[in-house]
Parts: structure tokens; C-alpha cells; sequence
């Protein structure tokens, strides 16, 4: 009678000498292992930025309630950290809401000019706020400073690119935010310079909650034997690379 003869190899498929546990001879066993992961969750998105001359003032802009990606309405205000604001600007203006607790672990992005290849080189000011709402009610709420940057375009040629980052640039505050909350981009330039350029961009954030999210994913684990003068052999320990994909027997002859 033929014998099926198995090679023992690790769970990442490697070929291995075992560590030697000894059973008796023969066994075949299969062991339970319950696999645990803990990790906040995450969520990330991304707005299309233009703004163009025609926003001539000093005041912040938001973005359109029609039109998320053209930041044309005027806020009426140099936003300032900690004040109170229109309690529609969370509805009308709102680039992400959260939907738990948590804050903005990130914000990256690019700016470049278009179409302002004659106008004079100027700064612009990205700033991103968290806010809440009154429900059912018409007060107004503060509006909280997560991030700040100043872009100094030296050069208004239309591949001149800007870098917006949080980790690297401007100011960062890791603000803690309620579900529900919401967070709101606007855009200025800074006094003194003349509404000639016009730009457009990208801007990503990414959302991590405060709190984890746990995971229990039981697995079988075989353990394989192999006769060697009545003293057996197993895989008695799983390797680190292992996920949940299991061990498997490779048959490599007959």
C-alpha cells in the first residue's frame, strides 16, 4: 500500500525543521486558535478646490452650497478660532461630518494657479475648522481651528504646485470631535495683494475615530505529524506572518 508522504512547512509555505514537539506517533490534531484585532477605524476624503478672482476680498470664503468645489461664498469674517458663526454654515458649507468621535489625523494636498500667468506673485491661506450645529434652533456656534497654512505662490505659472500638508506645514490642532460634528475648509487671501490669480487643487483628510474597533476571528490550525522512529514532529508554533489563511500540508510526492 502506498504511503502518502508530507513535507511539514510553515504557515507562510517555507519549507522548516520543526521545533521538535513530541507526540505520539501517528497523531494527527487539528488546534483552535482565536485571532484578535484591535484598531481604530478610519475614513478618508477628498475636495476639489477652485477659487477664483472674482473673490475679491480679504474674508474667508466657503465653499458653494451648489457648487461644493468653487469656494466663492464670502463668510463676511476673517474666521477666527473659537468664535461663534452662522449656524447654517455646518449644512450649507460642511466638507465631511463624523459619524462618531474622533479627529482629523491628516491633511495633504496640492494648490497650483491656472490661467494667472501675468499677475504678480501672492499668499493665500487654506484653513480647516470643525463646528457644530444647534438642532432645531437658530444659535450661533464656535467654529474650532484644526489646521492652518499659508501658500506663498512666488510664481503664478500654472505648474507651479504648492504642497498642502498638516504633518510638515502651517498650524495643527489634533481637536477631538462628537459625532456629528463637522468640518468646514475655507479659503482667503492675504490683504494686500490684488485678486489676479486664480487657483484650483485637491485636498484630502483622513478621519481616524478615538475609539477601537475589536474583531474575534476563530481559525483551525492543523497540526501535522510525521513518523521518525516512533518520535513525532509538529508545527507546535504559529509563525508571526500568519493571518487568517490557515496552514495547509503540501503533498510533494507518492
Amino acid at each position: 500500500m502506498k504511503k502518502d508522504n508530507y513535507s511539514l512547512r510553515n504557515i507562510t509555505g517555507r519549507n522548516v525543521t520543526p521545533p521538535g514537539t513530541r507526540l505520539n506517533s501517528g497523531l494527527d490534531t487539528i488546534s483552535k486558535f482565536n485571532f484578535v484585532t484591535s484598531s481604530p477605524m478610519q475614513l478618508s476624503g477628498t475636495t476639489r478646490i477652485r477659487f477664483t478672482n472674482v473673490q475679491a476680498s480679504y474674508n474667508d470664503y466657503l465653499s458653494a452650497d451648489n457648487d461644493i468645489s468653487l469656494f466663492k461664498i464670502n463668510s463676511q469674517a476673517v474666521l477666527a478660532d473659537g468664535v461663534s458663526y452662522s449656524n447654517k454654515f455646518i449644512a450649507k458649507h460642511s466638507q465631511f461630518i463624523a459619524p462618531y468621535g474622533g479627529y482629523v489625523k491628516s491633511i495633504k494636498g496640492y494648490m497650483v494657479p491656472y490661467g494667472s500667468g501675468s499677475c504678480d506673485p501672492e499668499t493665500i491661506t487654506i484653513s480647516v475648522w470643525s463646528k457644530t450645529a444647534t438642532i432645531a434652533g437658530v444659535s450661533d456656534t464656535p467654529m474650532n481651528l484644526i489646521f492652518s497654512q499659508d501658500l506663498a505662490f512666488t510664481n503664478t505659472n500654472s505648474e507651479y504646485v504648492l504642497d498642502i500638508n498638516s504633518a510638515l506645514n502651517g498650524v495643527y490642532n489634533k481637536l477631538t470631535m462628537s459625532e456629528g460634528e463637522g468640518v468646514i475648509i475655507s479659503i482667503k487671501r492675504a490683504a494686500g495683494f490684488a485678486a489676479c490669480v486664480k487657483y484650483t487643487g485637491s485636498l484630502t483628510m483622513l478621519f481616524e475615530s478615538t475609539d477601537t474597533q475589536g474583531t474575534v476571528e476563530e481559525f483551525m490550525l492543523p497540526s501535522l505529524s510525521e513518523s521518525n522512529h516512533r518520535i513525532d514532529e509538529t508545527i507546535s508554533s504559529p509563525d508571526l506572518n500568519y493571518r487568517s489563511t490557515g496552514s495547509t500540508s503540501i503533498k510533494i510526492s507518492d
